[in-house]
């Protein structure tokens, strides 16, 4: 896996931004959003939520980008997500990061997380999964042993099954991580997984022309952090190790109204990893117009 850490922040943010805002008007209200804008002034609190939720007629946007919005728009909430610093660990780029089986998907990265209902039929109950599965990382909102069937073989590789216990949960969707299952050419290869481990930053930037509405951006975003940080991805791939800040400021537009930034770094502690059979795989095909997929 060659990890994205500007990629996981901005699905990241995409994924528990609008869960959050959503709360409000709802019975979650008070244990969610007013728990991330809780020690703000409740007047800037309350502005916030009558603006950017349903809480409001004329509901405004939080954009999530890539780049800094330009300097002659009305900024109302944005969070600029850009990639920072890498910074190599003790390892040498070629050392053994792992060992692996037949777990390596087709392609992109062998960790999937689906979000997917319960369901039940002749054979009890079950989630249909999105790819063939090989192991099971966690279900977010379960004790997994408690209603995973571990016992029940099936030859569907996209059947998760449960068990009775699952019976409440009937239509709920549930969060599952887990790895996928190759079916293709390295499906019955195993070996080792080379590469070396690393720290990487990652700078969000809360911005809006509201000086309050930016103070209200930045709580909401380290209130997602902590919530972020004990999801089955970041656990086992993208490591939270620390954040960091340089405060409130503003930026030089040459306009008469100013744009307020809060800048968040946040550096995760990764691993660059290839399987070990890639550098010949790659000279077959450079020195023998081999087929990658043969």
């Amino acid at each position: 896996m060659i990890p994205k850490v500007d990629s996981y922040v901005y699905g990241m943010l995409n994924k528990y931004v609008p869960a959050v805002i959503n709360s409000a008007g709802t019975p979650n209200e008070r244990y969610i959003i007013d728990e991330a804008l809780e020690g703000l002034e409740p007047s800037t609190a309350d502005v916030f939520k009558k603006a950017f939720t349903n809480l409001s007629s004329n509901k405004k946007d939080i954009d999530i980008r890539y780049t800094f919005p330009t300097f002659k728009e009305q900024i109302d909430a944005s969070y600029v997500v850009s990639r920072g610093r890498t910074n190599p660990g003790e390892s040498y780029i070629g050392l053994t990061t792992g060992v692996h089986d037949d777990a390596r998907p087709d392609k992109g990265e062998n960790t999937q997380t689906d979000y997917l209902p319960v369901q039940r039929d002749a054979d009890g109950y079950f989630i249909e999964l999105t790819k063939p599965i090989y192991s099971l990382s966690s279900i977010e909102e379960l004790t997994e042993d408690a209603f995973v069937d571990y016992e029940r073989d099936d030859p569907d590789p996209l059947r998760l099954n449960l068990t009775p216990n699952a019976e409440q949960l009937l239509g709920n969707n549930l969060t599952i991580t887990y790895t996928v299952k190759d079916t293709d050419f390295r499906k019955n290869y195993g070996g080792n997984d080379v590469g070396f481990s690393a720290e990487d930053g990652v700078y969000i930037q809360s911005v809006s022309n509201n000086i309050d509405t930016v103070r209200c951006l930045d709580a909401l975003l380290r209130y997602i952090m902590i919530v972020a940080r004990s999801s089955a991805r970041e656990s086992e791939f993208y490591q939270l190790q620390n954040f960091s800040s340089d405060g409130l400021s503003t930026a030089d537009t040459g306009l008469d109204k100013p744009i307020y930034v809060i800048p968040l770094t946040v550096n995760y502690s990764v691993t660059y990893s290839l399987t070990y059979d890639r550098r010949e795989k790659l000279e077959k095909i450079i020195l023998n117009g081999e087929d990658i997929n043969g």
